[in-house]
């Protein structure tokens, strides 16, 4: 990683930047393939703070500008900004509205969003989350992530696509395109 970047996690509850860098750590010791490299994690863990954040209320936007507003002074520069959200649908509207309103996310060459989860309930519902993403994102900003990427068979499926190269011969090149998988959740 860089040295001048800093990771703000935001939730509801109440924490302090010292339990959740412990709880990040002890979820990497549980769940990474790799080992947490003592004078590593003592790097990386000083650039992750913890906001309390609620995201229904523009006052809680307001401080989070503020507190970005911070960490660009500390680097005598404006960040880039990724905001990453893994919410239901029906609250991407209230936040894209408030990041908005507050100018949080308001330089297109350097501000991000990736929306994980289902993108609406329905075909209808994400257009209207496309549209009203639009209103404060440019398309180039928008990422979206179907979190069906990180279940086991859909990583086999890119694992068998990348790992033939028979498929280049007959000209099958983007099946990650392609390819959809109706599962039902349980």
């Amino acid at each position: 990683m860089p040295k001048g970047f800093n990771i703000l996690a935001l939730g509801r509850a109440e924490n302090t930047d010292e339990k959740f860098r412990a709880y990040i750590k002890e979820n990497l010791e549980s769940f990474s393939r790799k080992a947490v490299i003592k004078e590593d994690w003592a790097g990386f863990q000083a650039h992750i703070s913890y906001f309390q954040h609620q995201l229904d209320e523009e006052s809680s936007y307001r401080n989070l500008y503020q507190k970005l507003e911070n960490f660009d002074k500390v680097y005598g520069m404006r960040g880039n900004r990724l905001f990453y959200l893994s919410i239901a649908p029906n609250f991407v509207s209230v936040i894209s509205n408030h990041l908005k309103n507050t100018s949080i996310a308001s330089d297109p060459a350097t501000d991000r969003i990736i929306i994980e989860k289902p993108f609406g309930h329905n075909k209808a519902s994400a257009i209207e989350l496309n549209n009203l993403l639009s209103q404060t994102f440019q398309e180039e900003q928008i990422y979206r992530i179907d979190h069906y990427l990180g279940k086991e068979t859909v990583q086999n499926i890119l694992a068998f696509r990348f790992g033939n190269s028979i498929l280049n011969l007959f000209g099958i090149t983007d099946i990650s395109n392609r390819c959809r998988l109706p599962l039902p959740k349980k």
